[in-house]
């Protein structure tokens, strides 16, 4: 599938792969990636997945100043946001050095309903606590 079809499909729905720690962001970006044949060959928390070599068809980009993601990256804050666990997401198109877009999903409601603003929702923000991002390269 592409993009726009895999956002139609989730988007104010809710995912959880791994069946703990109910939707998490992971979850999310997981999900995303097996309806585009990108398989994230491992599992963790955000910031394991940052630390972590996801094989030779993901490329590692650290953020810098000048540089931004492309349209299904998987988009990875640090510590600033997230906490422990840090934070993970999909860049969509439209994306500046300035000006951040993407899907996430538990992107700091903190309401532990695990309905409604956990869900998966698109957000404009900036790159504040980002430490950068993969690329499926293949």
């Amino acid at each position: 599938m592409n993009h726009k079809e895999i956002l139609k499909l989730w988007i104010g729905k809710q995912v959880d792969l791994d069946r703990s720690y109910w939707f998490q962001c992971v979850d999310w970006v997981r999900a995303y990636s097996n309806e585009r044949f990108r398989d994230i060959p491992t599992r963790g928390n955000a910031f394991e997945l940052w630390n972590k070599w996801l094989g030779k068809d993901w490329k590692k980009i650290v953020k810098t100043p000048l540089n931004y993601p492309s349209e299904g990256d998987v988009v990875i804050w640090g510590t600033t946001w997230g906490g422990w666990y840090w934070h993970i997401a999909i860049a969509w198109k439209f994306c500046n050095p300035l000006v951040l877009r993407t899907t996430d999903q538990n992107a700091g409601s903190w309401n532990w309903d695990w309905k409604g603003k956990n869900a998966i929702t698109p957000f404009f923000r900036s790159y504040s606590g980002v430490v950068g991002w993969y690329t499926y390269i293949k």
